[in-house]
């Protein structure tokens, strides 16, 4: 990779159009309506012929219901869920979200690790950054050589990069939601680097066979639980381990998005006994190497992660870079 300690020639700084409430407000909402066993618990409070959208009535309910188990509001105040309506609206708006707030989100809907880490990252100081979407910094068509067609659409993805006491990444955690474009999906393509140590799928599926890509890249099949058809939704969630004798000088980790890739959430940590003083969310015109188009300082937070919300990506490269 290029060598320095700041954004390179020909790149620009990135613009941060969203605040923290902003870009947890998006995730809430995104989790309430694309995680089916939250989104069952407030369909249960909309009225029959109710819209199909998110009801604030609904969630207000699930959040009063919660109160009065946990004994954090009286069983006696039978009209809290009218009274946190408002809040709870100006919450899923993004509008303002408290820490209590996002707490009573978090126990109502009894949220997963990874959910609530999302969130929480969210809200932590400086919150969590906000791109409305990223398109065309890719100079090539690399998806054309892939050896199995991309059928899919992903819906959202949370990716979580381990850096190790070496300054290499050691492990890549996804938690992956995609949906069929045609009928017959049964399996989809993960790309990784060939020195890859181990691929594990976790749940939504199988490992398969393994295809060269070049450049130190492998794509990895994950053999579907069933498959889909047009419109059909899996869940997929995947670990990849990584050898912890790389080379510290390859202080990067990117996501490549060609077709349309819906809420890309990217996740950086580093082990506490080797941080780098600087860390920046860039954006190349490669799959591997190229140039910098897009570049910006990130601050760590107390736990030496970095973290990135995008609403979207196309024909895209974007990722950290750090430096020593």
């Amino acid at each position: 990779m290029p060598s320095g300690t700041g954004c390179h020639a020909g790149a620009h700084t990135m613009t941060e159009p969203g605040t923290s409430a902003a870009a947890a407000g998006l995730l809430l909402r995104h989790l309430l309506t694309e995680e089916a066993r939250y989104r069952r618990l407030w369909q249960a409070h909309v009225r029959a012929g109710g819209p199909d959208q998110i009801s604030t009535a609904a969630v207000a309910k699930v959040l009063s219901l919660h109160l009065w188990e946990a004994g954090e509001r009286s069983e006696q105040d039978r009209a809290l869920p009218r009274t946190i309506r408002d809040r709870v609206r100006r919450a899923l708006s993004g509008e303002v979200i408290s820490a209590e707030t996002m707490q009573w989100f978090v126990d109502a809907f009894e949220m997963t690790d990874v959910h609530a880490d999302r969130l929480w990252g969210a809200l932590r100081a400086g919150g969590l950054p906000l791109d409305a979407g990223i398109v065309r910094t890719l100079g090539g068509h690399r998806h054309e050589t892939l050896p199995l067609p991309q059928l899919h659409r992903t819906l959202s993805v949370f990716e979580r990069h381990l850096i190790g006491p070496a300054g290499v990444p050691v492990e890549h955690h996804a938690v992956h939601v995609i949906a069929a474009l045609r009928d017959g999906v049964d399996r989809y393509a993960h790309v990784t680097r060939d020195s890859a140590v181990e691929v594990e799928v976790l749940a939504g599926g199988e490992v398969g066979e393994s295809y060269p890509y070049g450049d130190g890249l492998q794509v990895v099949e994950v053999l579907l639980n069933r498959t889909l058809n047009t419109g059909d939704i899996a869940n997929l969630e995947y670990r990849t381990v990584l050898p912890t004798d790389a080379s510290p000088e390859h202080a990067e980790v990117r996501r490549i998005a060609h077709g349309r890739t819906e809420r890309v959430h990217l996740r950086i940590d580093f082990d506490r006994s080797r941080v780098p003083p600087t860390v920046w969310w860039v954006a190349w015109n490669s799959v591997e190497g190229g140039d910098e188009v897009l570049c910006e300082p990130m601050e760590l937070d107390e736990r030496n992660s970095a973290q990135r919300f995008v609403t979207y990506l196309e024909e895209a490269a974007v990722g950290y870079r750090w430096a020593w």
